[in-house]
């Protein structure tokens, strides 16, 4: 079956391939070349997520597969956006086999795509405590700016009571009316006397025309 699943695997019927090495699996153990196989079926159907796990499982056996394995395996982290464990993937296939080329030359890119969104991702936090920050000034200037409008419109509020206190000029205070209205009602009492007693006088004194 494996060498079937081969076959289908270079005639690019990845879903035929991939059946045949799932059905050898099947007979027995299954060893860590049947995993790797799987693995290269499912990426090449863009599977990445279920090739990371097949490769992880084709972990173990002997030296040369364990490189093609971690190297596959960082190729499929990569595929999936986790590229800080694609790294250690790469590093890993180096270690076993330090004159890999390719895991060099992915190694270097990979990482620098890290390293690059591990800038992005600082420079993005920066710039939110930032924001978050200018938001935090414009809200505790947006509440001073709230209790000053509302202290002026108290303001407001009760001078129109402190104008209808004070006399427009021209005209007089309740204090100064009731004043002058006393001083007339004591001339008029006064006027009213003096009348009196030119009366009496009169009275008293009466003209005689005979």
């Amino acid at each position: 079956q494996t060498t079937k699943g081969n076959q289908y695997y270079q005639d690019k019927q990845y879903e035929a391939a991939l059946e045949a090495y799932r059905e050898a699996g099947g007979d027995g153990p299954e060893a860590p070349e049947i995993h790797y196989n799987i693995g290269n079926t499912l990426y090449r159907q863009e599977k990445y997520n279920q090739a990371v796990e097949a490769y992880r499982q084709a972990i173990g056996g002997d030296t040369p597969l364990n490189a093609r394995a971690y190297y596959n395996l960082g190729n499929s982290l990569y595929r999936t956006g986790q590229l800080q464990p694609a790294v250690e993937s790469y590093k890993r296939a180096l270690k076993i086999k330090p004159d890999d080329l390719d895991a060099k030359y992915n190694l270097e890119f990979v990482q620098r795509q890290f390293e690059d969104q591990q800038q992005r991702q600082q420079q993005n936090n920066e710039n939110e405590d930032q924001q978050q920050q200018e938001q935090q000034e414009q809200d505790q200037r947006d509440q001073e700016k709230g209790r000053e409008q509302q202290e002026q419109e108290g303001q407001q509020e009760q001078q129109p009571e402190q104008q209808r206190q004070q006399p427009e000029p021209g005209e007089m205070s309740k204090e100064e009316a009731e004043r002058l209205l006393n001083a007339f009602n004591q001339d008029e009492q006064e006027l009213q006397k003096q009348l009196r007693k030119q009366s009496e006088v009169k009275q008293k004194n009466p003209k005689k025309d005979w």
